[in-house]
């Protein structure tokens, strides 16, 4: 249930990424930073098994042309990413999607950690999964 933050290989990801949420930092509030039921739609690269959701962010200021991604898949940054283990593997064929949505807000009782919601489904050739899943990242 408590996310792990590491770094996971690029070559370890099996679905397509997908943003779930942009933010202008310009323009930015404090109540734009929770998140409800924000969708998402990954797609299977190759047949594999699925673990987890793997989070990461991007970040472009484009006054200043600076750009960096915390990204599997690009160089390494002290942030590492955010693993959600699922509570069963999921058996993927290349092609196939996970619809699903994203929630995060702060814990009431402590700002600092989140309360985070994946609810998602697969419809595919090997397997039929719906789940929720809740976790609390300190």
């Amino acid at each position: 249930s408590e996310p792990l933050v590491d770094v996971v290989e690029g070559t370890q990801v099996v679905t397509t990424d997908c943003a779930v949420k942009t933010y202008d930092i310009a323009r930015v509030t404090e109540a734009d930073m929770v998140m409800e039921n924000a969708p998402f739609v990954i797609t299977a690269k190759r047949e594999d098994l699925v673990h987890a959701f793997v989070t990461f962010f991007d970040v472009q200021f484009t006054r200043s042309k600076v750009r960096f991604t915390t990204s599997p898949t690009a160089k390494y940054t002290h942030w590492k990413q955010a693993v959600l283990y699922m509570p069963e593997c999921l058996n993927m064929r290349a092609g196939e999607q996970i619809h699903g949505t994203l929630s995060c807000r702060p814990n009431a009782r402590n700002p600092r950690d989140l309360d985070i919601v994946v609810k998602y489904s697969l419809h595919g050739e090997y397997q039929e999964a719906e789940e929720e899943v809740k976790y609390f990242m300190r």
